[in-house]
């Protein structure tokens, strides 16, 4: 990507919507040109290059997600094993979830995550991980930090959908000691070019633990959501995107002078009351759910059979090295979590939803971003053949591009004021008392 014409460097991807906000590119960069900036307008944090500064060295592009696609990257990093399309390389194929219930119950279908990284703390493995947590606020911010114990651990369980910059976090990372890191697809293919550039970098990172992902929502969704459930204007000390069993639920706790509000929204309700389209335009066209990157990759079990049983959580695992088999073997051991071994049909049952929107329909909405001008990553696979129906063409291919594209600016919010208004009054209506609901339920 060197000397490419069209992408000098990262200003060049912020001005054709492909940036995902990680931050990555300020990492890497030789000469510190880059620093983040938060866009109200967008929702997300951007880099902003210090052009008299910038060396044009390139850098800052070859570690980009955004803009191009190493298809040769898996093959290097995952030599053993079997291979699936969809899936991608692969040693094993579990059912778990962690033996801890408090974690299991409070965590994300099923605690795994966290599960694994204690192991992985109390057996030295690692000296810390990188994680993120909520900044409380009047628009909760989430940021990353390291966790060095088991309780900061508990500080980050629980799924963040809004974009984190992980830049501070690497520049804390210090020398002759291992790190993990836990990502979305798009962060671990920018984490396994850093170490691939710097060798301070990969001596530093030892595990990728990698999170299913559907798309990232930006802090518009956020501010969305607020807004729909009455806590605009609040500050809100407290923020749960999942948690409290499975599914889960939003969990929003907030103060406005001595006024105390707390409400409570069953998951996938308040994620399908368009919270869903606030995402960046580059996650309309990503081809990763499954984290194809990371050592260990974690997501919920979507499974019909598990959806008739399971209340507390579980997770589908999906181990690519040789390190993140030995650590979900070892925290199996260890009794931190317990694992079935299951089928590659199983993986692919558990998550149709976001194989039809990530793998079966990524064809239309290339077709569609080249219709519009859009630029799109190179080079790019589209190829996947799917049984699909015409709803799914609609809705996966055009109507959440559409959707999404329209809703990457703050201007589609505005237009909302009034759907957010009426889907307030009728979510009032239905859960009458928002306090007590979320009280009866176990929410304080």
């Amino acid at each position: 990507m060197k000397g490419n014409k069209t992408y000098i460097n990262v200003s060049d991807v912020v001005k054709n919507n492909l940036c995902v906000g990680c931050g990555l590119c300020g990492v890497i960069c030789p000469v510190k040109a880059i620093s983040m900036v938060f866009s109200e307008e967008r929702g997300m944090f951007y880099p902003k290059v210090n052009e008299k500064t910038c060396t044009k060295c390139g850098l800052c592009v070859e570690v980009c997600y955004g803009v191009m696609l190493d298809i040769d990257l898996s093959r290097r990093l995952f030599k053993e094993g079997s291979y699936d399309p969809v899936i991608g390389s692969y040693l094993g194929l579990y059912l778990g979830y962690a033996m801890d219930e408090n974690v299991r119950f409070n965590a994300t279908s099923g605690g795994v995550v966290t599960a694994l990284l204690s192991y992985a703390l109390e057996k030295g493995i690692i000296d810390g991980a990188i994680v993120v947590r909520t900044r409380p606020d009047s628009l909760p911010i989430t940021e990353c930090f390291i966790a060095h114990s088991v309780n900061d651990l508990f500080s980050a369980m629980g799924s963040k959908y809004s974009p984190v910059n992980f830049t501070k976090c690497f520049e804390k990372l210090e020398t002759g000691k291992k790190y993990a890191i836990v990502v979305l697809p798009c962060h671990a293919y920018g984490v396994r070019k850093l170490m691939e550039k710097s060798p301070k970098i990969r001596s530093k990172i030892a595990l990728i633990i990698g999170l299913f992902c559907g798309g990232m929502p930006t802090y518009l969704g956020t501010e969305f959501l607020l807004r729909v459930y009455g806590m605009k204007g609040y500050t809100i000390t407290r923020l749960e995107y999942r948690g409290g069993g499975w599914p889960g639920r939003l969990l929003v706790e907030g103060r406005r002078g001595a006024q105390r509000k707390v409400i409570s929204v069953p998951y996938p309700e308040y994620w399908l009351g368009m919270f869903e389209y606030f995402q960046p335009y580059r996650c309309t066209i990503c081809t990763d759910g499954f984290n194809s990157w990371a050592d260990v990759s974690v997501g919920d079990a979507w499974h019909p059979e598990i959806r008739k049983t399971d209340r507390l959580g579980s997770s589908l695992i999906i181990t690519r090295s040789t390190l993140g088999e030995l650590l979900v073997r070892g925290a199996f051991k260890e009794n931190k979590i317990t694992i079935i071994p299951i089928s590659k049909n199983f993986v692919i049952e558990s998550q149709m939803g976001l194989i039809k929107y990530k793998y079966c329909t990524i064809a239309i909405r290339i077709r569609l971003s080249k219709y519009f001008h859009m630029k799109i990553p190179y080079p790019y696979n589209a190829r996947m053949k799917c049984k699909i129906s015409i709803f799914d063409i609609i809705f996966y291919g055009i109507i959440m591009y559409i959707g999404r594209i329209i809703a990457s600016r703050k201007s589609f919010l505005s237009i909302l004021k009034g759907y957010a208004f009426l889907k307030h009054k009728y979510a009032q209506k239905l859960r009458p008392g928002d306090q007590a609901g979320a009280r009866a339920r176990g929410c304080n």
